[in-house]
């Protein structure tokens, strides 16, 4: 009789067809590997850049999605994501050319994503399932610098929309008739970008020496999420 019930409530409507729409609260840390030149105009100096920034801070996102079971043991679902958050590189370097040296810092943060995923799942009983991640989306990279051009960052201001493909593992657990909790980790892959400037005029702040500054941008991020969903 014991088995007989297991089995009647796993084939059960628990995470069964529909809408859900949810929030969640974590950390994200990401990433922005550089490698390239500057180049300063007067002397003929060049100087590699390369090396990887990192930050890390708190993560809010909201998705809404439709899951659909498959089979007693399958699920498929698809789902819409938006995220914002916290986490601001600080990179603080020297200026010497004064007494005593000036210091400044370059902040780069990643704004925002906005994604599309699918999410194929394995139940693991009437009330959980365990789910895999695959999709795309697009993120905002703001970049901005308080001094002079240096090796560790652009001078100027910069906003930069990126693609990024995200690759996650999760897992949703029914507690009540609407609600289910779920926790979540990810990797997204940007796409990576130029980041070229010069300086020929006095168009470029705080920059008093000719420049050219050509370094490829490659951005990376790690996310680990926990949050509830309301299934309709």
């Amino acid at each position: 009789l014991c088995t007989a019930i297991a089995l009647i409530a796993y084939g059960g409507t628990l995470l069964a067809d529909g809408m859900y729409a949810g929030v969640a609260i974590g950390s994200q840390s990401h990433y922005l590997t550089k490698s390239g030149a500057l180049y300063y105009k007067h002397g003929g100096d060049t100087y590699p850049v390369k090396g990887t920034d990192s930050a890390g801070g708190v993560l809010g996102s909201i998705d809404l999605g439709y899951h659909q079971l498959l089979t007693r043991r399958f699920a498929f679902g698809v789902e819409a994501d938006a995220s914002m958050g916290s986490a601001i590189s600080k990179i603080k370097y020297d200026f010497k050319q004064g007494k005593p040296p000036v210091i400044n810092q370059a902040n780069q943060s990643l704004r925002f994503t906005l994604g599309a995923s699918i999410l194929p799942a394995i139940r693991l009983g009437p009330n959980a399932d365990l789910y895999v991640r695959a999709g795309i989306g697009i993120g905002q990279f703001k970049l901005t610098s308080t001094g002079f051009m240096n090796i560790s960052a652009n001078s100027r201001p910069l906003t930069q929309d990126d693609t990024y493909g995200i690759f996650g593992l999760g897992m949703n657990v029914r507690y009540a008739q609407h609600w289910a909790f779920r926790i979540e980790g990810d990797y997204l892959d940007f796409a990576p970008f130029q980041v070229t400037e010069n300086k020929i005029d006095g168009s470029t702040p705080h920059q008093a020496l000719s420049y050219d500054y050509h370094v490829r941008y490659s951005p990376h991020a790690i996310r680990a999420v926990v949050g509830i969903n309301y299934l309709f």
